[in-house]
């Protein structure tokens, strides 16, 4: 039988700012931010990182988060995630 790995993308939410991991496939997910809950439309955002580790996907969210305590003036978290990339 063959099994399905799932897929886990960074994404950040572009109402509030909140860096996140998705499940690949999904189209639409609600933001978990408190005080944010909107829609997203998965297929709008720009897409930061792919990993088919759910740890890495943690970890790379938890360095994103360390790195950048004011989220909604964030710009770009790719060197970010390129760091995790070397340490691997």
């Amino acid at each position: 039988m063959l099994s399905i790995i799932p897929h886990y993308t960074i994404i950040v939410c572009p109402n509030c700012g909140l860096v996140q991991y998705i499940i690949e496939g999904q189209k639409t997910r609600k933001c978990p931010n408190s005080k944010c809950k909107k829609t997203i439309d998965l297929r709008r955002v720009i897409v930061y990182g792919r990993t088919s580790d759910i740890q890495k996907a943690i970890v790379m969210v938890q360095k994103i988060k360390e790195k950048n305590h004011h989220l909604e003036k964030m710009k770009d978290i790719r060197p970010i995630l390129d760091e995790e990339d070397d340490e691997s």
